[in-house]
């Protein structure tokens, strides 16, 4: 009789922590810091029910892909993206684009978009895979469904290779893959003038966490929330807490963060709100299946 895999406990939370930050972010999405300051003075918790946007739902569409798939399938995750639209709210404008292009021609492959997105979409490849340079290059084909800039693919990259190095060594080698990840991987995708994305983080990680938004930036371009996320994960007692209260597109920058920690130092995410994130189990098992692939 054949014995099956018994998943071993989470050694990990990024998919809860990605969740948990995305749904303390939503409410407030596309505040500046002083409107949310005004309405709700600072954001310790839910405001109202909480409930999972884009960032959460895309990437567990990719985590259920390489599961299915046993690692990137690019047509396989055009065909999911196109089926799975309807029911997915909030999506941003590259994303939108990109699935309309998709619907009409399953091989189109994204050539523009510089915004955030493909880093939460792509950041599931960061739990399945150890070796960087197959984070990177898998990161890089799932990216292009969506977005095919430098900046853009840089920025997931940025993310999966922190995510993926986190889980084995902790928060700081998780900054330093990072930064690797960010500048490798703007060697993909179509060349821009947008700022460097590698060099955004070595600026944000030098930044007062008060002055990101100014410094740095909050909004949807890939060189702004990835690099402020970063840099609060790796600065912040309270990174979920900074990165909903900074302002701007709250809920990726802070479930980006929250992914970070949930890598890195898992403990450190608030368990009284952990417990009420939407779909808990069904993120915990998912995530439980990709370390058991893990390699």
């Amino acid at each position: 009789m054949r014995s099956e895999r018994v998943p071993p406990p989470l050694r990990s939370r990024v998919l809860p922590g990605l969740a948990l930050g995305d749904a303390l972010g939503a409410p407030v999405e596309g505040l500046a810091r002083g409107e949310i300051r005004r309405l709700h003075g600072r954001v310790t918790g839910f405001l109202g029910p909480p409930r999972l946007t884009d960032d959460t739902r895309l990437a567990l569409l990719t985590a259920r892909g390489l599961l299915r798939d046993r690692g990137v399938d690019p047509p396989a995750m055009a065909c999911r993206l196109v089926e799975e639209a309807h029911r997915i709210p909030r999506l941003g404008p590259t994303t939108t684009h990109a699935i309309r292009q998709l619907s009409r021609n399953p091989r189109w492959r994204a050539r523009g978009g510089a915004t955030n997105g493909a880093a939460a979409r792509c950041l599931p490849i960061g739990i399945l895979h150890t070796d960087p340079g197959r984070v990177m290059e898998e990161t890089a084909r799932a990216a292009r469904l969506t977005h095919g800039t430098d900046a853009a693919i840089a920025s997931a990259c940025a993310i999966a290779c922190g995510i993926s190095t986190g889980i084995e060594e902790g928060p700081g080698a998780a900054v330093e893959a990072a930064l690797q990840g960010a500048r490798r991987g703007a060697h993909h995708g179509t060349r821009t003038r947008h700022p460097s994305v590698h060099r955004q983080i070595q600026r944000a990680l030098d930044t007062p966490i008060p002055r990101l938004p100014e410094t740095i930036g909050v909004g949807l371009p890939a060189w702004e929330a990835i690099p402020t996320a970063i840099a609060i994960f790796a600065h912040s007692p309270r990174p979920l807490q900074d990165a909903v209260n900074l302002g701007g597109d709250t809920d990726t920058t802070a479930a980006l963060a929250g992914a970070l920690l949930g890598a890195a130092s898992p403990r450190r995410l608030p368990r009284g709100l952990l417990a009420r994130v939407p779909r808990l189990r069904e993120l915990e098992g998912v995530e439980s299946r990709l370390l058991l692939q893990r390699q």
